[in-house]
């Protein structure tokens, strides 16, 4: 499923860029007007979506999924329509943005055991000559595990990072303000 953003950019504008710049410098152009939307859709999705409290928002857990956001394929097609893709290539991202119902395979594994350890240790108070017991608590691994495959059922319910980014309609403004900032900088600098 693909969610799409259309912005109308009047034909006189574009026939200034072309005058002014030629028709290599009006492709760098747009080149350029999309990636600075493209950057801050994505610094929206890692912002507004991939971080915060859940269950509202997907969280942030290891930050594999806010690294790999990456914008590709600056496209233009006959029509003379340039585009961009918003996306990830990480394995479980379809699962989060449109959910998940059915059975899952989990390969096996080993699993870490920890352990709580407590002990008492003397700590000397700064500027003190008398030290005083504290317990010092930490987490020690105590051996391994191996877990054999399974499967296991999952209801994971949606929780759409990148396609709130396209449909919120002050990012659609924002978006818009970009690309036409960048033709009118590019027909003023040249």
């Amino acid at each position: 499923m693909t969610t799409t953003l259309n912005i109308e950019i009047k034909k006189e504008d574009i026939h200034n860029l072309i005058n002014k710049t030629g028709a290599i410098g009006a492709m760098d152009t747009m080149h350029s007007a999309l990636a600075h939307s493209g950057e801050f859709l994505i610094s929206w999705i890692v912002k507004n979506r991939l971080s915060g409290p859940r269950p509202d928002v997907l969280g942030r857990v290891s930050g594999r999924l806010a690294s790999s956001i990456t914008m590709f394929n600056f496209l233009q097609d006959r029509k003379n329509q340039f585009s961009i893709r918003i996306g990830t290539n990480v394995e479980y991202a379809a699962k989060h943005e449109f959910g998940f119902i059915g059975r899952e395979q989990v390969q096996a594994h080993t699993r870490k055991h920890r352990e709580r350890v407590s002990f008492k240790r003397f700590v000397a108070r700064p500027g003190s000559l008398v030290a005083e017991e504290k317990r010092i608590t930490r987490m020690r691994t105590s051996g391994y595990s191996l877990i054999r495959a399974f499967t296991r059922n999952i209801n994971l319910p949606a929780r759409p990072f990148l396609r709130p980014a396209i449909e919120d309609s002050s990012n659609q403004q924002k978006v818009a303000e970009l690309v036409k900032e960048q033709i009118e900088k590019a027909i003023e600098g040249a």
